[in-house]
């Protein structure tokens, strides 16, 4: 089976750091089977894959037209849309905050038929009129949490709906180990959880969890997470980010939990941020690489029904 290639395009000149992430995780999608290929403006080092070039102009346009590219991930801005005029592979453009300052997209809107992908789903309100075929950070950025070094004498219980049973067994670890239990649920915004989580001992999870959000939020801040084997995927808490405890069926579960609070001082916060970001970035190259996907097969099937026109 044929390795599928990607054309990065760079933007050529500065950038936020929000832009920067997103190429980074992008340059990832190798580990997903692709061949990626980065094109831009900088001096041309040691990198694999790496074409310099001056501007996107047809120069570009006819040297990414040879490579024959599966598809192309534009992270340069609308300008590119407005001024491709070759046979291309399929095209998406990536957009951030403040996308159309300075690219005066909302004046070419009529002429742009491309798809766009959205960083945060709350981009979408402002230009809703693109095209949109994907979202990569599940509205979910490190940027919206706040490392913090200090912590509280109290434990934050991370609530699925109606968990009557989960949440009797957070009020009997919190009681056994002197704890006050203060309680998160997917109805705080990321204000108030960082201000809950940040400034709490540890997160408590005896339930089992739908989403990873607040316990990635927990990491972000800097707090460790104590859960039940089995609530969470493995590959949310590590070693130095968490405990993991089997309870089994045992009556004793406040006991073997509020026995492994202690773990927790042994952790260091600033490897619970790490993992943090190392999560939301995997979990980007993930979603790209969805998208390509989606977008390679769907070229593959107008193309078969050209052909049978």
């Amino acid at each position: 089976m044929n390795q599928k290639k990607i054309a990065l395009l760079l933007p050529l000149g500065k950038s936020s750091l929000e832009v920067w992430k997103n190429v980074k995780a992008c340059k990832k999608l190798s580990e997903h089977g692709y061949e990626v290929h980065l094109f831009g403006r900088y001096q041309k080092l040691s990198r694999l894959n790496y074409h310099q070039i001056g501007d996107y102009d047809d120069d570009c346009w006819q040297k990414i037209s040879v490579m024959k590219f599966d598809f192309i991930l534009n992270h340069a801005g609308a300008k590119i849309l407005l001024s491709k005029n070759l046979f291309l592979p399929p095209i998406a453009t990536v957009i951030y905050d403040g996308f159309n300052a300075g690219q005066n997209l909302v004046a070419h809107l009529d002429s742009i038929v491309e798809p766009v992908i959205s960083i945060k789903s709350s981009q979408r309100n402002k230009l809703p009129a693109l095209r949109y075929i994907g979202n990569v950070n599940d509205d979910f950025s490190i940027e919206d949490y706040k490392y913090m070094e200090n912590n509280s004498e109290y434990l934050v219980w991370c609530e699925p709906d109606g968990d009557e049973q989960g949440y009797s067994l957070a009020k009997k670890v919190a009681f056994e180990s002197r704890f006050r239990l203060e309680i998160i649920d997917a109805t705080h915004n990321h204000l108030q959880r960082n201000e809950i989580l940040g400034n709490a001992f540890g997160l408590l999870v005896t339930s089992k969890q739908r989403s990873t959000q607040i316990p990635i939020a927990s990491l972000a801040t800097g707090t460790p997470i104590l859960a039940i084997k089995g609530c969470l995927p493995e590959g949310i808490i590590t070693p130095e980010t968490g405990v993991f405890v089997s309870c089994g069926r045992s009556e004793n579960k406040p006991l073997t939990i509020t026995y492994n609070i202690g773990r927790l001082t042994l952790l260091n916060r600033q490897d619970c941020r790490n993992h943090a970001e190392k999560l939301i970035s995997d979990n980007m190259v993930k979603n790209y690489a969805k998208i390509c996907n989606l977008m390679i097969k769907s070229n593959k099937v107008s193309h078969k029904e050209e052909a049978h026109a």
